[in-house]
């Protein structure tokens, strides 16, 4: 069989806030399937729009395929900025308001996290994916944790809950 066709296509346009993007991709042509990576580590997907779990820099990557000649296959490459200068408060997945709250936020010694469900792990990591604090086999609904050692920036609270669920929620260090 003939070799795939790469080729590199102009950039779609992006809308970006304060901690997702969506993707406009201009066209809708049912016989060009778009696949879009959004460069976090979640499983690439046909949805344009992504919420980021941690600020940062991300680079988008749309796949083009023509469905009509199996042998065409494009890609968009998108740059991604997250600004960490943006986060105020917490950010958490809207599914997870109502089930999880950590206080105060931001925070110079310690915090308190309380949930609805059962967490069985907690994990502190910062913007560049260092780890500075993993709990594991809790099985609890509140806990403490004392920030105070960890320097002034921006993390993310890596939630495991008891269903097998993982939330994150962004913490300001003071």
């Amino acid at each position: 069989p003939p070799s795939p066709t790469l080729c590199v296509k102009s950039a779609p346009s992006i809308t970006l806030t304060a901690s997702s993007v969506t993707v406009g991709v201009g066209y809708s042509i049912p016989e060009v399937h778009d696949l879009f990576d959004y460069g976090d580590g979640t499983p690439p997907g046909t949805a344009t729009t992504h919420s980021y779990a941690a600020c940062g820099n991300y680079i988008l990557t749309v796949q083009h395929s023509d469905m009509t000649n199996s042998q065409t296959i494009c890609y968009s490459y998108i740059p991604v900025n997250i600004s960490c200068s943006l986060a105020t408060g917490v950010f958490e997945n809207h599914m997870d308001l109502a089930k999880t709250s950590l206080f105060p936020n931001p925070a110079s010694e310690i915090v308190h996290l309380n949930s609805s469900e059962i967490i069985n792990r907690i994990q502190v990591i910062d913007v560049t994916g260092r780890e500075w604090f993993l709990q594991k086999d809790l099985h609890v609904k509140s806990y403490t944790i004392n920030v105070s050692d960890l320097p002034q920036g921006t993390y993310v609270l890596k939630l495991l809950y008891n269903s097998s669920t993982e939330r994150n929620i962004k913490l300001i260090k003071l």
